[in-house]
């Protein structure tokens, strides 16, 4: 179950990659193997998408405030509506979780913005959002914590290995993210 505050890595039940940042300037949702963590802010009902992403300022200044998951593009004009991280007041994005599955054989979600959106793994290396289908995989994400992954860990054999990347802070080195810090 999604706990308030709790920071969590989203890992796309298609794909099997982690929702990390990348694209222009590292502001732009992307999927890889390394991962940043995202704490869900519940307000009213719906979720905050909170990332370590900072605000980018061209003076070098590091902002005390952190960058918000946020399904529009703020005036850009694309045809297919992708997700950008944005700090800006009364933009921070409102995403509501779909819940399926079960605790015997895991809990995943569907994240849903305003516009009746899901937050979709376009391919094995972008993310977007689309038209919520309850038959697509590309829309579905396990939630996971730092505990969950390291438990997932130990499990790892010779023959099955397990990739600690999602653990590596700052893996990616990306701009201006308070997980390289």
């Amino acid at each position: 179950k999604v706990q308030d505050g709790q920071a969590y890595f989203l890992k796309n039940l298609e794909v099997g990659k982690y929702l990390k940042s990348g694209g222009k300037w590292g502001t732009q949702t992307a999927l890889g193997s390394a991962a940043m963590p995202i704490t869900f802010e519940k307000s009213e009902g719906k979720y905050k998408l909170r990332t370590t992403l900072t605000e980018y300022d061209p003076n070098g200044v590091t902002s005390d405030t952190y960058a918000y998951m946020n399904a529009n593009q703020n005036a850009i004009a694309q045809a297919d509506k992708g997700c950008i991280f944005m700090n800006r007041p009364g933009n921070e994005g409102s995403w509501s979780l779909e819940e399926y599955g079960d605790a015997e054989i895991g809990y995943y979600y569907v994240i849903v913005d305003e516009d009746g959106m899901a937050l979709t793994a376009s391919n094995v290396k972008q993310v977007s959002t689309a038209i919520k289908s309850d038959d697509n995989d590309a829309q579905k994400w396990v939630l996971l914590t730092e505990k969950d992954i390291r438990d997932q860990m130990v499990t790892a054999t010779n023959e099955v290995p397990y990739d600690i990347t999602p653990l590596l802070k700052g893996a990616d080195f990306d701009l201006d993210n308070t997980i390289n810090s």
